[in-house]
């Protein structure tokens, strides 16, 4: 009995040394993700432009970064536990594609709520195939998920990225009944420069009413570190935008409807890619028009990890997943 004993603590004592183990490895893949591109967007209040050190970064990162990528490590960790259908066209260029996660159980008689996500890059970069752990992660909480992917930059610059956001939301509205999901109750949610593409899309009038999607249908809009609210003008991201535009013009916090609906804008206490600013600013907008907006800070988190804490193999390590479905659940059902 002893010996037995003595047998089941040792085998508890390596399942949880490589519980530990397992986790801090996940960790350390989240940090080196963070600080191999902490470069690439930069809309501090005292912003300059990309410099030879984060090409040097990029290129001695690149292997490590392209393993510790979504795909390589955070989809490499995610349960398959949904059904999904992928690179469906909601326009005509190659990259106006969007994946359909679905609940296991999903039923088209009792459909559920859809969260459309639209993922990051300083909008010239990044691909809805990087994010199957956001689809995983909100159909385990019964939502119907959309992943798309946009137009990028240079080649393609504001508005081009905005109007594919509000493509596919038309898209949503229009299909999404057949996937399970309920058109009458869409949440748009994004991380950086997908954070701006849906609180642009959303927030301003026109958009919407281009593609003849009601406002009411956005029961929320999520932006995850989204920069809002800086003068692209003397940053590393100023391609992405037209080179006579000015901040006036482009930026989601400067033309907000009086009928936006709900927003909930989460920052990261150590991002040092966007300045949390962005959502200050965002939020002053929106209380300025009396939209009811939320803004909560997912401490420690910087602006990778802020978003690979979505999944949910990650939500011991940070809270963000948690923070956005305790919102959702109270603002769905209010």
């Amino acid at each position: 009995m002893t010996d037995k004993l003595a047998r089941d603590r040792h085998k508890q004592h390596l399942q949880g040394k490589h519980s530990l183990q397992t986790k801090w490895l996940m960790v350390a893949g989240i940090v080196l993700l963070g600080c191999s591109s902490c470069s690439s967007l930069n809309t501090s209040r005292n912003t300059t432009s990309a410099t030879s050190t984060s090409s040097q970064n990029h290129s001695s990162m690149a292997s490590l970064t392209q393993f510790f990528s979504g795909v390589g490590f955070l989809n490499g960790i995610t349960r398959k536990d949904f059904t999904a259908q992928y690179n469906i066209a909601y326009g005509q260029d190659s990259r106006q594609k969007l994946d359909v996660y679905q609940p296991l159980h999903v039923s088209n008689s009792k459909p559920q709520p859809v969260v459309l996500f639209v993922h990051g890059g300083s909008w010239e970069e990044g691909s809805k195939d990087d994010y199957l752990f956001v689809g995983e992660s909100f159909t385990r909480a019964g939502y119907v998920t959309v992943v798309m992917n946009y137009r990028l930059a240079p080649a393609h610059t504001y508005p081009d990225y905005v109007q594919d956001t509000a493509l596919a939301i038309q898209w949503i509205n229009q299909n999404i009944a057949r996937y399970g999901g309920n058109p009458q109750q869409i949440v748009v949610m994004g991380h950086s420069a997908g954070a701006f593409n849906v609180v642009e899309a959303v927030d301003n009038s026109r958009w919407l009413a281009e593609v003849n999607v009601p406002i009411s249908h956005i029961k929320a809009v999520v932006g995850i570190a989204g920069p809002y609210s800086y003068d692209f003008r003397t940053d590393s991201t100023r391609d992405a935008f037209p080179a006579d535009a000015s901040p006036d013009q482009v930026m989601p916090d400067r033309h907000i409807r009086t009928d936006a609906p709900p927003h909930l804008l989460l920052v990261g206490s150590k991002d040092h890619r966007v300045n949390p600013f962005n959502a200050q600013r965002m939020q002053a907008a929106l209380q300025a028009r009396q939209i009811p907006v939320q803004l909560q800070t997912v401490e420690g988190a910087n602006h990778v990890s802020i978003m690979a804490a979505v999944a949910t193999r990650l939500s011991w390590y940070k809270n963000t997943r948690q923070q956005i479905l305790d919102y959702l659940a109270k603002t769905l059902n209010s």
